[in-house]
């Protein structure tokens, strides 16, 4: 079996609706396009202070949640923004603040 339709199988259980396997199999298209967005969002001038998940959602026009699941993979690309002198994790309005790598 091959690399790729092995992940396939992890996204969609055996038992799931023939529609949950053809979202599996177009995950990668969307998922490049949407870390882009997120990436894009976070290069703009805003950013400069950090942006949580639903201002980059804002202006990625996806979703937040689509952003939120997103983030932690992204490790290599972003990151939480942390506190120059505390080294606390920032937040603004309960939710954490995030800036490009």
């Amino acid at each position: 079996m091959m690399r790729r339709e092995m992940a396939q199988r992890r996204l969609a259980r055996h038992s799931d609706p023939s529609t949950s396997h053809e979202a599996a199999a177009k995950v990668d298209t969307f998922k490049a396009s949407h870390d882009a967005a997120i990436y894009a969002a976070l290069s703009l001038p805003q950013a400069i202070t950090g942006m949580t998940y639903r201002e980059i959602a804002a202006y990625a026009k996806l979703e937040p949640v689509q952003v939120g699941r997103r983030l932690a993979y992204m490790g290599h690309l972003v990151t939480r923004s942390r506190h120059a002198i505390t080294g606390k994790y920032l937040e603004r309005d309960g939710c954490a603040l995030w800036w490009r790598a």
